[in-house]
């Protein structure tokens, strides 16, 4: 059995090695890129040290797009395979090395309110038990917790109120939305970095092979530099500094979700505080201390006064009405913007270089054309030969875009194309009308393929379907390919967000209850003494104070024109105060007459009484029980 398996394996597994570069090379075949046709200068040869001479050029290079030569030696001591070699320049990208200089940790705050309302002022809700403070240290302060005082509110449901008003005490409570966090970064002004490509290909036996590769990062906005393309010296590329390039991502604050640990997001735009700033308007105004991770509001427990709005609608309801003067909290009041490269076309990608997130690297999708040097080294004199692929359409679609920002775009949809691809707009849907603007595409694969391209459009190219026409570079004018194509306008993006007020009930049980100590508290004068918030919080304590006075001299009078007297007359001689109490009393003739009344009613019955004892007596009998 194993004797089988061994012949099995010693027979087969070379076939199987024999036949897998075979079966598999064409999916993996090295294919040259397309090469644009270039335009060049050559300059005089120059002589070096140790009789060395060199050959220069220079040409201009499109990001994406790649320049192809040969070296034709006349030399006969050059040997064939040197000539063969097929070498490309390719402008892989063009970078921007923005700098972070400002970074911290923010939330999305998800906001609620809970508030009660009492029809008196009570030491449970007064302004210094909820005004400017956080939430006492038994609440939740790992998310931010504040206090709000809202005096002088609505107390038409209440029994009995104050004439100042009710008063509405809330807490203010924040937690971080979905429990995610985003840093908050600031970009300084970038460094620019080109990045070329060289790689040098042989022809030999049908097909493609790569001899030499190199990858040259170059900093275009400082002074000129040289660095060797190929392994062995023969080929350096110089780089003279041309300035800012054609689009730049503004300096300023950006964020991104933070992914401790992961793959950082990219990078979006938005009004964003600074690490200084705490306006609730702007993003970033709910932090995240990075020590503790615990979220606060930047200066909350002054700011909640301003923050947070509330007015009472039933008090002896707990009914009230809260709004947030602020953006971007939750709910409704925050959208998640898109990626700086879904704002702008020509990014192509804008993310951290690493974790530590120091420096954010914007790759262009397009730029200018760069100037560059060719310093060919040789012993010898001898060619540069340039060359380039051919260039193909074979139909096209597509629109004219105006979009929410008032950029205009060509929106072009390319069918089997390749190469370098010139095209123009008429004024209208005729060829007879005048021609707006020219414009040139590349399509850089060696095959011909399918591709969709924005085009920038000036703002000359108005509204009305327009007359396209596009050709490739070797064609003529009169073979283009034309199609009319409609225009389109999007309506100017409008983000503007009123705050709402919402209607909420609050819980208090004990409160709005008559109690011994409240009645006692109201009938203390000296709280009409308190302090003055306002000139209007001011003359209501000066009317109470008023009605405070005349409650006094009422009571006054009540006690010394009226019980006082009263009670002499009750329990003193009536004859000693008759004569005084008249003149002080209210009330007192009528009491004293009702008396004098009823002394003479008894003194007769007296009278009667002794006078029938008298009789009995003389006639010696006793009185009956009921008489004594």
């Amino acid at each position: 059995m194993i004797f089988s398996s061994l012949l099995l394996y010693t027979i087969i597994l070379p076939h199987l090695i024999y036949s897998f570069p075979r079966s598999f090379t064409p999916q993996f075949k090295v294919i040259p890129p397309h090469c644009i046709k270039t335009p060049s200068i050559i300059a005089h040869p120059s002589k070096g040290e140790g009789s060395l001479k060199s050959l220069e050029m220079h040409f201009s290079i499109g990001l994406h797009t790649t320049v192809c030569f040969r070296l034709e030696d006349t030399n006969d001591n050059s040997t064939q395979s040197n000539q063969s070699l097929l070498h490309t320049v390719t402008l892989s990208s063009i970078e921007h090395h923005h700098p972070v200089t400002q970074k911290y940790n923010f939330g999305i705050p998800e906001v609620s309110a809970d508030c009660f309302c009492e029809c008196e002022s009570t030491e449970r809700c007064s302004s210094s038990s909820y005004e400017f403070i956080k939430c006492p240290e038994g609440k939740d302060q790992t998310h931010g917790c504040y206090r709000t005082f809202f005096p002088n509110q609505s107390n038409k449901s209440c029994e009995s109120s104050s004439p100042m008003g009710s008063n509405l005490c809330c807490e203010l409570k924040f937690n971080p939305f979905e429990n995610k966090t985003y840093t908050a970064i600031r970009l300084g002004d970038p460094s620019t970095f080109a990045i070329f490509t060289y790689v040098s290909y042989d022809y030999s036996g049908n097909s493609w092979i790569e001899r030499d590769k190199n990858t040259i990062r170059i900093q275009i906005d400082g002074r000129s530099q040289e660095n060797n393309l190929d392994s062995s010296g023969l080929l350096k590329l110089v780089v003279s500094a041309w300035g800012r390039v054609s689009h730049q991502l503004e300096s300023g604050m950006y964020f991104t979700q933070s992914n401790p640990g992961g793959e950082m997001e990219g990078i979006r735009k938005e009004q964003i505080n600074d690490i200084t700033d705490t306006n609730v308007y702007q993003l970033g105004w709910y932090r995240q201390d990075e020590k503790s991770g615990h979220f606060y509001v930047q200066n909350g427990a002054v700011i909640a006064k301003n923050l947070h709005g509330a007015k009472v609608i039933d008090c002896k309801e707990q009914r009230y009405s809260s709004s947030l003067a602020a953006n971007f909290y939750m709910p409704g009041r925050f959208t998640l913007p898109p990626y700086v490269e879904e704002r702008h076309h020509w990014i192509e990608r804008a993310a951290f270089y690493d974790g530590s997130m120091r420096q954010v690297i914007v790759s262009h999708s397009e730029g200018t054309n760069l100037y560059i040097g060719l310093h060919v080294s040789k012993g010898s004199e001898g060619n540069v030969v340039f060359l380039h692929n051919s260039s193909r359409i074979d139909s096209f679609d597509g629109s004219i875009l105006v979009d929410s920002h008032s950029r205009h775009y060509l929106n072009l949809s390319l069918s089997e194309s390749t190469g370098k691809l010139n095209g123009l707009i008429h004024a209208s849907e005729s060829v007879a009308s005048p021609q707006i603007h020219m414009f040139t595409v590349y399509v850089h694969e060696v095959v011909s393929t399918n591709r969709s391209l924005l085009v920038p459009l000036p703002a000359t190219v108005d509204k009305g379907r327009k007359l396209v026409c596009m050709r490739a570079e070797e064609e003529k004018e009169e073979d283009s390919i034309c199609a009319v194509l409609p225009y389109h306008e999007e309506a100017l993006e409008i983000d503007v967000e009123n705050n709402s007020w919402r209607e909420l009930k609050g819980r208090c049980p004990e409160c709005n209850h008559i109690s011994y100590n409240s009645f006692i508290d109201n009938l203390n004068p000296l709280k009409l003494f308190g302090g003055f918030q306002s000139l209007g919080d001011g003359f209501t304590k000066a009317a109470d104070f008023l009605i405070y006075i005349i409650g006094l001299i009422i009571l006054y009078l009540l006690i010394t024109k009226f019980i006082i007297p009263v009670c002499q007359v009750i329990f003193t001689d009536i004859s000693q105060v008759i004569v005084q109490q008249e003149k002080i009393c209210c009330v007192c003739p009528l009491l004293v007459a009702k008396i004098t009344q009823s002394q003479r009613n008894r003194s007769q019955t007296e009278v009667e009484i002794e006078e029938r004892r008298r009789k009995m007596k003389r006639n010696n009998d006793v009185l009956p029980g009921d008489y004594v």
